[in-house]
């Protein structure tokens, strides 16, 4: 059946390798009017002058000789550029297989007479696989945002949560002067910078950094905005104060700084809130976990075999914050940071950067859950309400150095440290009843915590090209550190009302965690037939220990000395040992066309030591990772790709571990020393197409996966109401899913459509009482998306995405759940008389009944605002808002799984209203006192 897909794929792809093999060539040689020398590596793109669409890049030869393809005939531009010569566009009609443009003359800027120099006043640019738009050519507000400035670029967009979409892909890297600026997130960049100082803004697919030594292609691309800035805007600084004040007792305020002088760049924040604006934007969470690990192999293309391990909250006991904010509960934060950086040396041979953020953060949360426990024979409710206050405070500092050594080699130091200060109080009451609302036992239990998480890394990469193109090396030293230490108190008291029984604990709980890493990798690559085959080599050695005590103390009674519980604890030393070596072809069959096929073979050796009775058992994996991948790119603008990948996943030691946990009596999970490594196989098909003069984008996914030996549960349910699982390896799993959209600007009206399609459907197995079980989980969604935008006057969005879900259980077959939830939102904003901004928008989640008892949790949340900006230069502005103006955010979830299905009802913030100053300064050491801005407006329909 895989071999059938893969040939069914390649049949396809066909007819798109036959058109790259009938396009048509136009060749020429550039030199220079001067010298009449030969202008080699020259760029030169060629697009359609009907619709601006790229057809192909190159780069001239040594001999200034270049040659291009376009799939048909028809009238092109071709667009001429060289550092030190004016940039050139000529144009071309291609009637002919071949079309020789002749020797192409190219001026010297500095040959250039001021009289006869003229200016390109084209907003956008194609050079090469860079699109670039002048900052100058779209009028913003002044004092606008980056995040403003990109709204008007065409091909960009930017949703209502700052996410930003380039040409039909999510943005994830920005990038200052080529340089990261705050870990390089898009939303921080966006909010923080003013567009007045950008002189240009370049879109391009940033290679890997294996790919970017190598100069060989490798297929992974990451969508990437540069923000080139103005001479003047890099000397001076500039920032926005925002105080906001409101009922009932609601604050949000902000301090933003950016200074720039020459190549130094330094900028900080300070954020205080306690709205659902807490933050930047930023993801900590991989950063600042603690806790449990997740061991993973070969989990794609780069990684070539090696194992990793990621922290999480899976083997502990005593939780702590993971650095976000989910919406559920009402939130306190102080955070803030620092960020330098600067070149140094003759040719900026030494790049430093270095970031500190610190974070203050307070949760209080009131949750009711109901959860249905679908059995073989009957069904459970559970019940459960909860409360919990937490609190955290977070110091992290991240540092990078990148040394230039020569032209073809170089160095990166990056080092990583935080810690994170945690305590956290909880009150939990829960009961079992059958459904007939017959109580079958009940709990209450009590969780006060204090946790400490420290966390280090330090990696260092040395990377070498030969002058051999293609040929390069590359090595990896890297280390890292995670130690948590928790302590905490545990109270419970639970009654079983079917045997009349009792339990009770007064306990003490401990948690240690230690985890220390270090890993060595080698590349090697080697071209094989020039421009065409390459082999990359890779070596890999991975060293991984664990020690993790989790310890519980019995309180006697009168302040005696606590009392070791054994039953309920653990102490576990665990490594992982791994070597992994590998090769990869990648071979070029034209250039459309890149097929790349490999694989890594990994021998990991496993030791478990329980200290307590001094066990020790250890496993041996021998490993194989397949991977293999096909691409199709024609004219820069239409890509289609295939990927298969192979990957192991490693039990977590909580899965493991021969041990009872207590902290939820009526929910205990037992440990599985038994367990074997899972294999994953995993295939996609992309597609993805972009039209840069109609603003036109299509995409789209087609996935598939299946697991052996998957980590599934067993799941026994006692007549007293006790939930006991365990994970087991079992086979039967798997998941597919497709999505794919359209999106086109309507250009008479100005409005901007998307209509998009996803569905989803799981197979999972697990045991129920012993009892084969397979859940079966599907859903399908539509979206439709307009928005019109009329330079700064009018903006309108509107979208509307109805999803309906369906799971079933083969232990019940009668129990299935249908339910249909739709989501529309709309959001306006409109500037009238002197330029006062009014603004409205809602979000309508409307949610179906699963059963009569299930409440009517439709939400209809409104916002609303009103601003003026004052001041001769537009600095100052005031803002009165208002959040969920009818008060009806109710905070609820739903989810479906396996043999359960939960929905939560939780507090979370409600109506407020807010009055907000917010102050914009800007001082540049320009001649006219000022920086250079974009075309900035002041609108006025009075």
């Amino acid at each position: 059946m895989q071999l059938r897909s893969l040939l069914l794929l390649l049949t396809l792809l066909c007819p798109f390798w036959s058109q790259a093999q009938d396009a048509y060539t136009i060749e020429g040689k550039i030199i220079d009017t001067a010298s009449m020398m030969n202008m080699g590596y020259t760029s030169i793109s060629v697009i359609n002058q009907s619709d601006s669409l790229l057809q192909d890049f190159t780069r001239a030869n040594e001999e200034g000789i270049f040659r291009l393809t376009v799939p048909q005939k028809g009238n092109y531009l071709l667009i001429y550029a060289h550092p030190t010569f004016a940039n050139f566009i000529g144009e071309v009609k291609v009637d002919e297989s071949k079309t020789d443009v002749g020797e192409v003359p190219m001026i010297s800027k500095q040959n250039l007479l001021q009289e006869v120099i003229v200016t390109d006043a084209r907003a956008i640019i194609i050079k090469g696989d860079t699109v670039e738009y002048a900052a100058d050519s779209f009028k913003v507000r002044q004092f606008a945002t980056v995040e403003e400035l990109l709204k008007k670029l065409p091909g960009i967009e930017v949703d209502q949560k700052g996410n930003i979409t380039a040409h039909g892909e999510k943005v994830q890297k920005m990038l200052v002067d080529g340089d990261e600026f705050f870990a390089d997130d898009p939303a921080v960049l966006s909010k923080m910078l003013r567009a007045a100082a950008v002189d240009k803004v370049q879109v391009f697919d940033k290679k890997t950094e294996e790919a970017q030594l190598t100069g060989i292609d490798d297929g992974t691309k990451i969508k990437t905005i540069n923000l080139t800035l103005k001479e003047n805007a890099k000397s001076g600084y500039f920032g926005k104060i925002i105080l906001g004040g409101g009922l009932p007792k609601y604050y949000e305020n902000q301090l933003m700084v950016s200074a720039f002088k020459n190549k130094r760049k330094i900028a900080a924040y300070a954020i205080t809130s306690n709205t659902n604006n807490v933050g930047l934007g930023w993801n900590d969470a991989s950063k600042y976990g603690g806790g449990g690990a997740m061991m993973r192999m070969g989990d794609g293309e780069g990684e070539d075999g090696m194992m990793m391990m990621t922290s999480g909250g899976g083997g502990n006991e005593l939780g702590g914050y993971n650095g976000t904010f989910s919406g559920e509960g009402l939130p306190r934060s102080i955070n803030g940071g620092v960020h330098y950086s600067n070149k140094f040396g003759a040719k900026d041979q030494v790049n430093l950067s270095t970031d500190y953020r610190v974070n203050s953060y307070q949760l209080e949360v009131s949750k009711n859950t109901r959860t249905q426990y679908i059995m073989p024979d009957t069904q459970y409710v559970n019940n459960t309400t909860a409360y919990s206050k937490s609190s955290n405070l977070l110091n992290s500092l991240n540092g990078r150095a990148d040394i230039t050594i020569d032209s073809l080699s170089n160095l990166v130091v990056t080092a990583k440290g935080s810690i994170n200060q945690a305590k956290t109080n909880s009150l939990n009451t829960a009961n079992y009843t059958d459904m007939d609302g017959n109580l079958i036992n009940d709990s209450r239990t009590e969780n006060n915590n204090t946790s400490t998480t420290a966390n280090a890394s330090l990696d260092v990469s040395y990377r070498k090209k030969y002058k051999v193109q293609g040929r390069s090396f590359s090595a990896t030293l890297n280390g890292s550190y995670m130690q948590r230490n928790a302590d905490g108190s545990f109270l419970s008291e639970n009654n079983f009302y079917t045997t009349g029984t009792a339990q009770t604990f007064n306990q003490r709980k401990t948690d240690s965690t230690l985890n220390l890493q270090s890993n060595l990798r080698f590349t090697y690559t080697e071209p094989l037939i020039k421009d065409k085959m390459y082999l990359v080599l890779n070596a890999y050695s991975n060293y991984i220990k664990n020690t993790a005590s989790n310890l519980s103390f019995d309180r006697a009674p009168g302040g005696e000395t606590d009392t070791l519980n054994s039953i309920y604890s653990s102490d576990y030393n665990y490594s992982i040992w791994t070597n992994s070596a590998g090769a990869n072809l990648r071979y070029n069959i034209n250039k459309q066309l890149k097929f790349n096929f490999g694989g890594n073979v990994a021998y990991a050796q496993y030791q478990n030591t329980n200290n307590f009775s001094g066990a020790e058992f250890s496993r041996n994996y021998l490993n194989f990772f397949p991977r293999a991948s096909l691409n199709f790119s024609r004219n820069r603008s239409l890509n289609v790709g295939f990927n298969y990948n192979g990957s192991t996943s490693q039990p977590r030691i909580d899965q493991i571990q021969v041990m009872v946990q207590n902290t939820d009596p009526l929910n205990i999970r037992l440990g599985n020393p038994d367990l074997v490594q899972a294999f994953n196989h995993s295939f996609s098909v992309n597609f993805n197409q972009y039209k840069m003069l109609s603003e036109t984008y299509f995409y789209g996914n087609v996935r598939y996966s299946f697991t052996q030996n998957a980590f599934s549960q067993r799941r026994d349910i006692t007549p007293e109401g006790v939930n006991t699982y365990q994970t087991i390896n079992l086979n039967g799993n798997w998941n597919t899913g497709v999505y794919g959209g359209y999106s086109t600007k309507i250009k008479p009206i100005k409005t901007r459509m998307g209509i998009g399609l996803n569905g989803n459907y799981n197979n999972s197995n697990s045991y129920l009482n012993s009892v084969l079980n397979t859940s079966r989980n599907t859903s399908v969604g539509l979206r439709l998306d307009l928005d019109y935008y009329k330079d700064s006057v009018i903006e309108l969005s509107y979208n509307i995405s109805p999803t309906y879900n369906i799971s079933s259980s083969s232990v019940n077959a009668l129990a299935v759940n249908k339910f249909l939830m739709t989501r529309q939102e709309f959001e306006a904003v409109y500037t009238f008389w002197k330029g006062i901004e009014l603004g409205f928008s809602f979000n309508w989640l409307l949610r179906e009944k699963t059963d009569a008892q299930d409440k009517n949790n439709n939400i209809f949340l409104a916002n609303a605002f009103l601003s003026k900006s004052i001041l001769k230069n537009r600095s100052l502005n005031i803002r009165l808002e208002g959040n969920d103006l009818f008060n009806r955010n109710v905070g609820f979830s739903r989810s479906a799984y396996d043999n359960y299905i939960t929905e939560s009802t939780y507090n979370n913030i409600r109506r407020y209203f807010l009055l907000k100053l917010a102050w914009n300064f800007t001082y540049s050491k320009a001649a006219s006192g000022k920086t250079p801005g974009n075309t900035e407006t002041e609108e006025s329909n009075d």
